[in-house]
Parts: C-alpha cells; structure tokens; sequence
C-alpha cells in the first residue's frame, strides 16, 4: 500500500506542479495582503478614536457611540495592563487574590501562574506577530481559501482517471478498487495537510516580519467551556456567554497556532472526503471541479 500511495503522490504533484507553484504565489500575496491589513492595539486605539469622533459629530446611533467606547475603553486598559506589567510582583498578587478566594479570579490567577512559570517579559504580552497570524487564521475568509487549494488540486483525483493514459498501470498490473481508492485518499491526506501547514508558516512568517515574533510565549486560552449567562452586559466587547471554573487552559501563543493547523487538518479530512465523493461520480473533472466551486460559494452564502 506505501507504494502505491508513493506513486500516487508523485503523479498528482508532476500533474499539478504548475497549480501548485500558482497556489504558493497566491498564498504568498493573500497573506501578504491581509497581514497589512492588521494593526497593532495602539493603531486600533487610534482608529477606534477617529470613528467615535465621526459618530459624535454625524450624530449617528447611541447604542453604536457607546460601543465604540467600550472598545475604546476595553483597548486602552490592556494597554495599560501592559504598561503596568511588573513580573517582580506576581506572586504578591497571586497570594492576595487566592486569600480572596473569589472564583471570579480564577483565570486572573491562572493567567498569573502561567507568566510566573514561563518568566514572561513585558514585550512578551504585547500583541505582535503571532496575535496577528491567529487572529488572521480565525477568519472566514482563510478557510474558504483552504478548500479552494483543496478543490483545485484535488477535486479530479479520481474523476481524472477516466481520461486517456492514466490507468496504465492498473491495466498491466491489476489493482483493486478499494486500494486504488484508499491510497488516493491518504495523498489526498497528506497533500491537504501539507498546504495548511505551508499556508499557515508562510502567515506567520509574513506577520513576524511586519510586528515581529516576540509574543511567541503570549498567553492563550484553550479548552474554555461556556455557560449562557443573561446577567452579564452584553457589548461589543463582551458576551453573556460566562466560562465555567476551571475548564479554561492558558498555553503559549504557538502552541495555539500549532493547535489550529491540527484542528485544520481534521476539518480538512471531512472536506477531503466530500471532494472525493464527489469525484467518484464524475467521469470529467471540469464537471467535478464545477460541483465543488458551488458548494464552496453556497456554504459561504450561509455562513455570511
């Protein structure tokens, strides 16, 4: 079976070795694009600014006027927290907060042990680059652009067979379906999870250059479980939507990013599978490309 996944993936990447440098150039200049596009906590501050000022003098929407100071407000206090930031001081915090023993500090003193365990400087907790990849790869728009790599290098991977000169090998060497299949499956595997990988290096790389990569060691939370809580406001800022104690796991910045391509290449195998399935189907690979563009842009219709 490793050999015919071998050859397999030899013959897609000589197939589509002109797809595959035009998708490293796209994905070079996408990221390119919309890493420019990010701004640093000062930059948002300052845009935030200019925007309450146009709704003050336009005399637009209250409820609109007082979300945007909130996010003001919301800006302006983790930059202070920044400045203010001093690790010689926290274990005299985390010893009053645990004296308090409010379950409301919680993560606070979560978020305090981990800086503590990780020696966190005050450039470490300033948003750079890695803030900038993640926030960048949480967008809607980045997993569209995953399933077109997908769609475009994947979707005649079996239809493709039915054109000429492309069975030779099962014709002087029979193999079965299932074995044919299996292995188109797990190239298919390999060669999605390899352009996640790819696309999400090629980001950070284009976000560290721009801010920087010292908030590598950032706090990130992970694993958060949520109850609906109507008690708590609800603005731009904010949700009513209260963590429950205890389920929140702070790791590095990083290690998030890492967490997100895993998260990405299962997500993909379900993709994969669909693309595949669809494959099969079809006798001409246009037709197959065709179906999957329109789901593409139907499941970004719903999701807009």
């Amino acid at each position: 079976m490793t050999k015919y996944i071998w050859q397999e993936l030899k013959r897609v990447l000589i197939k589509k070795k002109i797809s595959l440098i035009i998708i490293l150039i796209v994905t070079i200049v996408f990221g390119g694009i919309n890493i420019l596009k990010q701004k640093t906590l000062e930059e948002q501050l300052e845009q935030a600014k200019i925007i309450l000022n146009d709704q003050i003098k336009f005399k637009e929407d209250e409820k609109a006027i007082n979300d945007t100071k909130q996010e003001i407000s919301y800006i302006e206090k983790t930059l202070s927290s920044i400045k203010n930031y001093d690790k010689s001081k926290i274990d005299e915090k985390i010893l009053k907060l645990e004296k308090g023993n409010n379950t409301q500090n919680d993560y606070t003193i979560s978020l305090l042990k981990y800086e503590k365990k990780n020696n966190i400087e005050k450039n470490q907790i300033m948003p750079k680059g890695m803030y900038a990849a993640i926030d960048f790869l949480a967008q809607p728009t980045v997993a569209i652009f995953y399933i077109l790599i997908l769609i475009i290098l994947l979707s005649d991977i079996i239809s493709g067979e039915y054109t000429p000169n492309t069975i030779k090998m099962s014709l002087t060497k029979p193999i079965s379906r299932e074995r044919i299949i299996i292995s188109k499956f797990a190239v298919s595997i390999i060669i999605g999870a390899s352009a996640i990988i790819i696309s999400t290096i090629i980001f950070t790389v284009e976000a560290g250059i721009r801010f920087g990569l010292s908030d590598y060691k950032m706090p990130f939370d992970v694993g958060a479980k949520y109850i609906l809580n109507k008690s708590l406001p609800l603005t731009v800022t904010t949700s009513q939507m209260e963590p429950v104690r205890n389920s929140i796991s702070i790791v590095p910045l990083w290690s998030g990013i890492v967490r997100f391509m895993l998260i990405a290449i299962l997500v993909s195998t379900a993709t994969i599978s669909i693309l595949i399935f669809i494959s099969t189907l079809c006798r001409k690979s246009l037709i197959s490309s065709i179906i999957n563009f329109i789901l593409v842009i139907v499941t970004s219709l719903i999701c807009i």
